[in-house]
């Protein structure tokens, strides 16, 4: 999944699975409800506590569910963050949660980042989205915006793929795709570029456009 990657905020948990999973998921399996719900939460954004604070409190639970976690030796609570035992039990946790579950939990965190946070709510935003979503589209195209400002343009290039992939209206999408062309010709890769270049013009709304992808 290196494509969706890219376009991810720094640390971002990637579920396991297979015989891992097992192994660091078992205490996780054991928390109550509400630590287990605490824990999904601290596991999908740990970044910053204040964050998690509401994000729990909208899903009904205290940060301080997050002791039974700690008695577990799952985390370690200190005044500013949650650290995990280790990046494996992290991933376990996030991986072993339903998928659903996890679009809540990225729901929930996409509400609660603070507005300045563009990369983190747009992940979010669109991790909790499922088909045609066009507030998470509309975001992932402006922390592209965002990064291609900054130079990370392959960054930029893979918001623009998942913003499209977000995008109901066609023409909308095409023009999307081929914005993401450009940023991956700009990062130096060119094979990537061409192949999205190819995907916009059979999207090409009109012959200007179609004019501009070839």
């Amino acid at each position: 999944e290196a494509e969706r990657l890219a376009a991810a905020p720094p640390h971002t948990p990637v579920a396991l699975t297979g015989a891992l999973l097992a192994a660091y998921s078992r205490k996780a399996l054991a928390l109550s409800p509400e630590a287990g719900t605490a824990l999904l939460l601290a596991a999908t954004d740990n970044h910053d506590l204040a964050a998690l604070g509401r994000a729990c409190k909208a899903a009904g639970v205290g940060l301080a569910a997050l002791q039974e976690a700690e008695g577990a030796g799952l985390v370690r609570l200190t005044d500013s963050a949650v650290e995990f035992h280790h990046p494996l039990v992290r991933a376990a946790v996030y991986g072993e949660a339903g998928a659903a579950a996890r679009r809540e939990a990225h729901r929930l965190l996409a509400s609660a980042v603070e507005a300045g946070e563009l990369d983190r709510r747009a992940w979010h935003l669109a991790e909790a989205a499922v088909g045609p979503d066009d507030p998470a589209a509309a975001l992932l195209d402006a922390a592209a915006e965002d990064a291609g400002r900054r130079g990370a343009n392959a960054v930029a290039s893979a918001q623009l793929v998942r913003s499209a992939a977000h995008t109901a209206d066609p023409g909308l999408r095409g023009a999307r795709l081929l914005r993401a062309g450009d940023q991956a010709w700009l990062a130096g890769a060119s094979d990537d570029a061409a192949r999205l270049l190819r995907q916009s013009l059979d999207l090409a709304a009109s012959p200007l456009d179609r004019a501009r992808v070839l």
